[in-house]
């Protein structure tokens, strides 16, 4: 895990340095300061918060995200682009807000959407009956 960490942020650097590196259309998406802070924001969450064995309150969350995180992926560039026209875009809230804005539109999703074919489409687990 330290060693993904390693590469995503050097990749970051490296592409961060180059003439033009300000404009995120210049290089990957992976380069962009969110991307790279969310990486290291979720490396150290994870560290700290790896236990052995998982249990109750705690695993439930940690499972349910789970199963939600494709949805936030496909939605997290929507997101911050609506966000780009708040007065946070010069921000570091832009971060957490779009983590959170994020998470809770897919969740609504997630409670809202009951077909199956629906829920696949927007990248949610189907729904077990």
């Amino acid at each position: 895990a330290a060693a993904s960490l390693c590469a995503v942020c050097a990749e970051f650097v490296y592409y961060a340095l180059l003439p033009g590196g300000e404009d995120t259309g210049n290089y990957d998406h992976f380069a962009r300061w969110s991307v790279a802070s969310y990486a290291v924001a979720a490396w150290f969450f994870l560290a700290a918060w790896t236990r052995p064995v998982l249990t109750g309150r705690a695993k439930t969350w940690i499972e349910k995200g789970a199963a939600l995180s494709f949805s936030v992926f496909i939605f997290h560039t929507t997101v911050l682009r609506q966000l780009e026209n708040t007065p946070l875009r010069a921000t570091l809230f832009i971060i957490p807000t779009l983590i959170l804005v994020t998470f809770a539109l897919v969740w609504l999703l997630d409670l809202i959407l009951r077909p199956n074919w629906l829920r696949i489409i927007f990248g949610l687990p189907e729904k077990l009956s």
